[in-house]
């Protein structure tokens, strides 16, 4: 009896062999389709959810906590976007206007802090100059020429009699060539500084510092 029950389950291993192919497990894997889940059918979605993190770049970094280093950048440019702010705040009409035109040419917050803390209007055109920013020769017309000369200011095209209104008479006159061209230097001091104007044909055409 016992021998024909082994015979009996060695006939029904050879059987149930011969019914399973001699096959791996991933090539079985392979040819049966296996679906995840899929969305809306077995879970529900959210109209818009792209499944992207809803937090922007900008708004994660605001929340890690900052490194002291920038730390310390932050607190210098709020320091000097204040500073700025205030120098732009106590400008006369004219030194603002003229700022206001080319303050996109300046530069950056630092620049703009160091041209708005020049002292004199003409000075800030010789910058101006010297940056490239102005090319060509201011033009003015007489209000502005008056204007300037009661604010003790020098523009390029003042006469003689509107810069003597404006910084008095100068302290020594030369006088380039011909008298009736009118090329003269005039020397001021201006603040315990030498400070010189240069006319062209009786009409301001520059100025210079001592060095």
């Amino acid at each position: 009896m016992k021998n024909l029950s082994l015979i009996t389950l060695m006939c029904l291993l050879v059987s149930c062999s011969s019914i399973v192919s001699n096959r791996s497990y991933i090539e079985i894997m392979e040819d049966e389709p296996v679906e995840l889940f899929v969305p809306g059918q077995d879970f529900t979605t959210i109209p818009g959810d792209t499944g992207e993190a809803y937090r922007s770049t900008t708004e994660m970094k605001r929340r890690v906590p900052p490194t002291v280093e920038i730390q310390q950048q932050q607190a210098r440019h709020v320091s000097l976007e204040q500073e700025l702010a205030y120098l732009e705040s106590i400008q006369n009409k004219r030194a603002l206007a003229q700022y206001l035109k080319y303050s996109e040419h300046i530069g950056g917050t630092s620049e703009k802090i160091y041209f708005l803390k020049i002292r004199s209007m003409q000075e800030r055109e010789n910058y101006l100059r010297y940056r490239g920013i102005v090319q060509e020769t201011p033009f003015y017309d007489e209000q502005e020429y008056n204007l300037a000369a009661n604010h003790q200011e020098v523009l390029i095209g003042m006469s003689k009699e509107q810069v003597i209104r404006s910084l008095g008479r100068p302290i020594r006159r030369d006088i380039a060539g011909e008298p009736e061209y009118e090329n003269e230097r005039w020397a001021y001091y201006v603040d315990g500084e030498a400070k010189y104007i240069f006319f062209e044909g009786g009409k301001v055409g520059g100025w210079s510092s001592a060095q």
